[in-house]
């Protein structure tokens, strides 16, 4: 079975540094979607924006709620390609995905569509910010008065390519 080719949104050659091509990151953006309930904008052509809500995110797949109008649910699941907008943080995310199914989520009806193979998240920053899993601190020197130095214990906040914000412990 081969790969399935990408599915992309106009101009995102211009936005190329922005795109999240590794699974890992696509499922963990998705997944803030899903967790801070931000509303997603659906569009197929020849439709109308859809509004939903992602619901779960999993290894293969995003669920989204179904618009509350069945005609332009009936339109979504006829389409081969849908694309998807929203913000998390105020940081815009697009993508497209293919086609959709209806299923059941939590005893509800949903809509699931496969995951993207990638995904922009449109932010200012020229390197991508990440929050690490699980408690990491490093020690960092500080100079004290009268020239000295010490050591102080920090809580890595976030990380990126142009450094990390650290939060210094008192002790």
């Amino acid at each position: 079975m081969s790969d399935p080719q990408p599915v992309t949104t106009e101009g995102e050659s211009l936005y190329e540094k922005y795109m999240l091509h590794h699974p890992a990151d696509i499922r963990g953006c998705l997944k803030q979607l899903v967790d801070k309930r931000c509303v997603l904008l659906v569009h197929a052509a020849g439709t109308d924006n859809a509004v939903s809500v992602a619901l779960a995110a999993g290894p293969t797949s995003l669920l989204i709620d179904v618009p509350r109008d069945e005609a332009l649910t009936a339109q979504l699941l006829a389409a081969d390609r849908l694309r998807f907008e929203s913000s998390v943080d105020r940081i815009t995310v697009r993508f497209a995905t293919g086609a959709a199914r209806q299923v059941l989520h939590e005893d509800l009806p949903a809509l699931e569509v496969p995951m993207p193979v990638k995904l922009m998240h449109l932010q200012r920053r020229e390197y991508v910010r990440r929050e690490p899993h699980g408690a990491v601190s490093c020690l960092l020197p500080v100079h004290v008065q009268g020239g000295a130095r010490r050591s102080v214990r920090a809580a890595i906040a976030d990380i990126g390519g142009g450094g990390l914000a650290g939060v210094a412990r008192r002790d």
